[in-house]
């Protein structure tokens, strides 16, 4: 299902825009803007609990990755699969399908790998973005890389 105002999801920005919607649904954010080539997200308490508790997931599971290796990942949990080489531990995939479930993006597969991406680019980038709620403001040529498949950004 895509964003209400969008028909289809060609760009990074258009995917970002649709996990970022999917964040302010959910609580998590308390606004986002996006620009030509950088975006503004402010985290609420709840997002910035979330997101610190999906940080050591993305790194214990090699989530950074790329979008291949978070697509692997979600859909091993989705299928309760064991996999003794990546070390799963059930807590975790239990939280990552949950914060998927919560924000609407459990069927979202091109959203996962975006999802990671804010996680990531929205904190410990420099001071504003290590307080528990601040406004992130962030280039996206700088933190964010299009999605295999989704074309170029917008300029």
């Amino acid at each position: 299902m895509l964003h209400p105002h969008m028909k289809s999801m060609n760009t990074f920005t258009d995917v970002f825009d649709f996990v970022a919607f999917r964040l302010m649904n959910a609580g998590w954010l308390r606004m986002y803007s996006i620009g030509s080539k950088e975006y503004a997200m402010e985290w609420s308490n709840k997002g910035s609990g979330r997101a610190a508790l999906i940080r050591p997931i993305v790194a214990e599971f090699g989530l950074g990755g790329g979008a291949d290796v978070v697509s692997r990942f979600t859909r091993e949990c989705q299928n309760g699969l064991e996999s003794k080489e990546q070390g799963f531990r059930d807590s975790s995939r239990m939280f990552w399908l949950a914060c998927l479930e919560e924000l609407s993006l459990e069927f979202e597969e091109e959203s996962w790998w975006t999802l990671v991406r804010i996680v990531q680019a929205g904190y410990g980038k420099s001071s504003v973005n290590s307080l528990p709620v601040g406004l992130a403001i962030l280039r996206l040529d700088d933190t964010i890389h299009p999605h295999a498949g989704l074309g170029a950004q917008n300029s």
